[in-house]
């Protein structure tokens, strides 16, 4: 019997078994992933209502994908460095 080897999550290197679209994701990314989603519904929406316009949507996702994203396993590092448990 073979066993499963973990996949590497493309944008933060972790080891995980989930997979969402054939696309192997840690929780964190999985979870962003999900956030991302959503938003981005809610802003075609906005898009073919004409409440906004094409480059602000592209601009928007960009955005948004970076953030919630890429920027997630990094950012809790810094923060840690400068937020300190004075106990």
């Amino acid at each position: 019997m073979t066993e499963n080897k973990p996949w590497t999550c493309p944008f933060c290197r972790m080891r995980t078994r989930r997979r969402l679209l054939r696309v192997p994701l840690c929780a964190i990314c999985l979870e962003q992933s999900n956030d991302f989603l959503w938003v981005s519904f809610v802003q075609v929406g906005l898009l073919s209502a004409g409440a906004i316009d094409g480059l602000f949507f592209v601009i928007e996702e960009l955005l948004l994908f970076f953030v919630l994203i890429v920027i997630k396993h990094r950012l809790p590092a810094v923060l840690d460095r400068v937020v300190e448990d004075r106990t």
